[in-house]
């Protein structure tokens, strides 16, 4: 209960896409992470418990991911309440920041198990954005975490394969950096 109302108090609290990396900064503060290739760059934030990654091109947001911390679960049980808490959240971001309707929300409410370990609500859209909703487990850890995705649509369609190839590769940067903090003692 306390992580709806959380979350839902922080929904108001997110960036939107068309935004600067200035203005990005001040809402997220400082970036834990930085990668820049010609007209892309990706910063990555702590903000609210929740790691941001916003893909710019051309210094405007054009991707958001929000990544929840894990949460333990013990059992099957512990998971519904958690796809409920998350859809909620994603939810209220999407009507209050975006006005998405209910009727444009409805394919949030159906989520598919994508593979042994991923859950997948549908994919939304209104006008030019899109956005989906995923949930990833970790057997061994015995937890799962959200993963939020909100994209700009109406960029010509080679840019946006560019925005997501270009996501992947900095997520890899990422991990590598935060292998080398770990191997350092940081």
């Amino acid at each position: 209960m306390i992580l709806i109302s959380s979350l839902a108090t922080a929904a108001s609290s997110f960036g939107r896409l068309g935004e600067s990396q200035g203005q990005c900064n001040d809402r997220y503060g400082t970036p834990t992470f930085h990668h820049a290739s010609a007209d892309l760059e990706c910063r990555y934030y702590d903000f609210n418990r929740m790691k941001i990654q916003v893909i710019f091109y051309d210094n405007k947001s054009v991707m958001e991911i929000i990544s929840s911390q894990p949460r333990r679960v013990f059992n099957p049980e512990a998971v519904q309440p958690f796809l409920s808490e998350s859809t909620h959240f994603f939810r209220g971001l999407l009507s209050s920041a975006y006005h998405f309707t209910e009727d444009q929300l409805k394919p949030l409410n159906r989520v598919d198990r994508t593979s042994r370990l991923e859950l997948t609500s549908g994919f939304v859209t209104n006008g030019d954005l899109g956005a989906t909703l995923s949930f990833r487990t970790n057997e061994a850890e015995d937890s799962i975490k959200f993963r939020a995705m909100l994209i700009t649509s109406g960029q010509e369609r080679k840019i946006m394969d560019r925005v997501v190839e270009f996501q992947g590769q900095t997520m890899v940067l990422e991990a590598q950096s935060q292998e080398r903090d770990r191997a350092a003692g940081f």
